[in-house]
């Protein structure tokens, strides 16, 4: 069976809507500020507590922070997109952020409820084994929970891989103005379990291809530069600031963390001396400018096809979403409930 133009009309679609500056601008925003969200908080909370849970503790907030931002723009990058569908028209970044805005409190609490469910199932399960902890009979009793525990086990898995699931379209169902987005997205995935699995594989398979070829790309570039100048390309890496390595690190590390031939990264590299002249420091610092730009560029890609191919499921397989775009207008006697809502 060949592969013919209709069968990657989809997947042109996809890319077609993805792959536009406005979008990848807006998502490298919003992954800058999230870096540096992250940076901020995990350094003030090393700066606080030693290492330890405390300081895990941070870091975790820190990650969490992270990812609500990340959310918030997508929420803003699925709204250009559904408007592009529905009323062929494009939207601005302002006017994005704007409904985003509006709609924060949805975007941050709904993934936290998923995520607060996961932590329950966990916590009830240290409970459960803090049993087996009590001297003389707790041995005896814990076993009996061999059951209970895997049952909690198999609930905390299954609502990962729905915190999962649910990035991919909670922001399109937020953004279509559903204003009770985890009870739609559950009454979405019962009602297209099989078609939506089949597609939730796809983008995540989709994903990644787009990580794995940037970062050959990038891997490439490493590692033929290195080869080339060996030890002054060290140096040049290892003459950026600290603050702007870790920047670096936290905009793109899946992307510069590739082993050169030394099998040492570009974040881990060390100078071949201790005094190295200032053309050095100035050469790191430029260069690190350049690389924060283009990971921000390339990180962004894959975030927006995530994002975009997320709201193009939902408005596919959510009865009377896309349809509605062709339908006639509400004065002219739509009657479409759930487009109204």
């Amino acid at each position: 069976m060949t592969v013919g133009l209709e069968q990657l009309k989809p997947l042109s679609r996809v890319f077609a809507l993805s792959l536009k500056p406005k979008k990848i601008l807006l998502q490298a925003g919003g992954l800058l500020a999230a870096c540096l969200a992250y940076l901020i908080i995990s350094r003030i909370g090393m700066g606080i507590f030693t290492p330890g849970v405390l300081d895990l503790l941070s870091q975790t907030v820190a990650a969490i922070v992270w990812f609500l931002i990340i959310f918030i723009t997508w929420g803003a990058i699925s709204r250009i997109t559904i408007i592009e569908i529905r009323e062929n028209r494009g939207i601005g970044i302002k006017e994005a952020l704007s409904v985003a805005r509006a709609r924060v409190k949805l975007l941050i609490l709904s993934p936290l409820k998923l995520a607060g469910v996961i932590v329950a199932i966990l916590v009830l399960h240290g409970i459960c084994d803090l049993i087996g902890l009590i001297p003389g009979i707790g041995q005896l009793i814990w076993p009996f929970l061999a059951i209970p525990l895997f049952l909690l086990s198999a609930a905390a898995v299954v609502f990962l891989l729905v915190l999962i699931a649910s990035t991919l379209v909670l922001p399109a169902i937020i953004m279509t103005d559903k204003w009770n987005p985890i009870s739609e997205l559950n009454d979405f995935l019962r009602n297209n379990t099989l078609r939506f699995i089949g597609y939730f594989v796809v983008a995540i398979i989709l994903f990644a291809l787009i990580c794995g070829f940037l970062g050959a790309i990038c891997g490439l570039n490493e590692n033929v530069s290195f080869g080339v100048m060996k030890e002054k390309y060290a140096d040049i890496a290892a003459s950026m600031p600290g603050w702007m390595n870790a920047t670096v690190s936290a905009s793109g590390h899946v992307f510069n963390a590739v082993p050169l031939s030394t099998g040492r990264s570009l974040l881990s590299a060390a100078p071949s001396t201790s005094e190295l002249s200032a053309a050095y420091t100035l050469g790191g610092l430029i260069w690190g400018v350049f690389l924060i730009i283009i990971n921000l560029a390339i990180t962004s890609i894959p975030f927006v096809l995530w994002c975009v191919t997320g709201t193009l499921i939902y408005l596919e397989l959510a009865p009377c979403e896309e349809p509605c775009a062709a339908a006639p207008a509400p004065e002219a006697g739509n009657t479409c409930s759930t487009c109204e809502k």
